[in-house]
């Protein structure tokens, strides 16, 4: 792909003169026809060193409105963002819909740098280039438009503009990361990078433009102009769109109750006795308490996911799986419906904000599984969008599962009879009035929906990396019970595992 690059190509100063006028005139008006169009808009701007990244970064965003913009110039990680999965410093910087991102560097330094410097081997490129994908096609999938470039020179160019860059303030004052000569060395090597990862990520939710860089104003002006193509297309196309079909509300099989949740772990409720509750759950605590220092000191992070009916009990079973924990390393995030913040995201973005770092635990009271549940009954989501929502859900656990986080996953299912009866007694009892609102009756009303959409859940979403627990909820003391040991031994098994391919190789470094 490099060689088919034309480096002479040029523009004189008196031609970029008479374009540059029309050319930032088009990007502003590119920017807002995007915004009132809620379209949100990733650059990736990459490039080898000395390429002119920052010069041509300055030429896109002087005629933009820094109101609808956003700049990340990314460079190795930080040791703070090394204690998160690779993808979270990249999926909570996204901008929001309606927003230009532009990145200076991007993810793809884990495919690129990383990869020559850490000799990424065969199975860890693969797990790169399949985040990348992953990452961009979600983008994708959610109405953003992803455009890629790859600013190119050779190596005799990239040595003349260091040498040049040393003996010219100005030019030192653009350089805000560090220089990297071991890219001047190792350029065959690099080279050789670079071929693979643009032949493995230039997909169709993320193509690649490859612009000859020796001339800066080239440059500037062959990547507005294709930013601008590329906003127009993606304008013109969501306008020939047909509009979308409300989504229908499907009964699996007819059934009326959650019976046989298609997951492989579902515990059978067993009533306990008020001693040997107390006895088991004394037990648990203390074991976790033991865990919970130890995953501080291994630095491996826990996520609890909870989902469940209303009035299954997720509150009880929280307060008891806390109960004894260090409160400097954990977090409790109840999830409720979206910000307006967060609605201009895509909505994995509010999850990938609250992650826990390594060593830390956090528990999401309800989570990411409410765009196939009460999104998708409601009608919050379209039909393609909580369709596809399976595949994101199972490559955002993967991403997890690949960063060492342990991640335990229940479903709380408290029968329709219980459930009336802790509804009634809600309203009967002063201090848990608040716990019942008329949105609870009327989700109530439409459980056949809800049990489809979970048992749909269960099925598309129980995976080898990420399975689910299913917990009978009618009795309050066995599933506290119940979760509290299945956690125990979760995080034990957790803690055994061995690492992936690429953490291995990237913690030897």
């Amino acid at each position: 792909m490099l060689d088919a690059i034309d480096l002479a190509a040029r523009i004189d100063p008196e031609e970029f003169a008479g374009v540059k006028d029309a050319l930032r005139a088009r990007l502003n008006q590119a920017q807002i026809d995007a915004w009132q169009a809620g379209l949100g808009v990733v650059v990736i701007l990459e490039g080898w060193d000395f390429s002119g990244k920052a010069q041509v970064a300055r030429f896109l965003t002087e005629p933009l409105d820094p109101r609808g913009l956003v700049v990340h110039v990314l460079y190795p990680p930080t040791r703070q963002e090394r204690r998160y999965p690779i993808t979270h410093r990249y999926a909570t910087r996204i901008p929001a819909r309606k927003q230009i991102g532009l990145f200076v560097r991007s993810w793809y330094y884990h495919a690129l740098d990383a990869r020559v410097r850490f000799r990424y081997d065969a199975a860890a490129t693969q797990i790169v280039h399949q985040t990348v994908n992953d990452l961009e096609r979600s983008l994708a999938d959610d109405g953003y438009l992803v455009v890629k470039f790859w600013l190119h020179i050779d190596r005799k160019e990239q040595k003349r503009r260091r040498k040049a860059y040393r003996g010219d303030k100005a030019q030192r004052r653009l350089r805000t990361g560090p220089d990297d000569p071991k890219q001047h060395k190792r350029w065959k090597r690099y080279a050789a990078a670079v071929e693979d990862v643009l032949a493995h990520t230039d997909t169709e939710h993320g193509r690649w433009h490859v612009v000859a860089a020796t001339d800066v104003r080239h440059a500037q002006a062959a990547v507005a102009r294709t930013l601008c193509e590329q906003i127009e297309e993606a304008l013109a196309t969501r306008r020939a769109a047909p509009k979308p079909e409300p989504p229908p509300v499907v009964i699996a099989n007819g059934r009326a109750d959650l019976d046989r949740p298609a997951a492989p772990a579902v515990f059978l409720e067993r009533p306990l006795a008020e001693k040997d509750y107390q006895r088991r759950i004394d037990a648990a605590q203390a074991r976790l308490t033991e865990l919970h220092y130890q995953c501080v000191e291994a630095g491996r992070a826990v996520i609890f996911a909870l989902e469940g009916f209303d009035a299954a009990g997720k509150g009880g079973v929280i307060r008891r799986l806390t109960g004894h924990l260090d409160p400097r390393f954990y977090a409790v995030w109840p999830i409720a419906a979206p910000s307006a913040e967060e609605a201009e995201h895509h909505y994995l973005w509010r999850f990938w904000k609250r992650l826990p770092p390594a060593g830390h635990w956090t528990i999401f009271d309800r989570t990411w599984y409410g765009r196939v549940l009460v999104e998708r009954v409601e009608g919050y989501a379209r039909p393609d969008e909580w369709r596809r929502a399976y595949r994101e859900i199972n490559t955002f656990e993967a991403a997890l599962h690949e960063s060492r986080a342990i991640l335990l996953k229940y479903f709380l299912n408290v029968s329709a009879a219980e459930q009336l009866k802790r509804f009634q007694a809600r309203e009967q009892i002063a201090y848990k009035q608040f716990k019942i609102t008329p949105d609870d009756w009327r989700n109530r009303d439409k459980r056949p929906a809800y049990v489809a959409a979970v048992e749909e859940m269960l099925a598309r979403t129980n995976t080898l990396s990420a399975p689910w627990t299913v917990l009978p909820a009618d009795d309050k003391h066995f599933v506290r019970v119940a979760l509290l040991e299945d956690a125990v031994a979760g995080i034990e098994a957790g803690l055994r595992r061995e690492p992936s391919p690429l953490l291995s190789r990237i913690r030897r470094k």
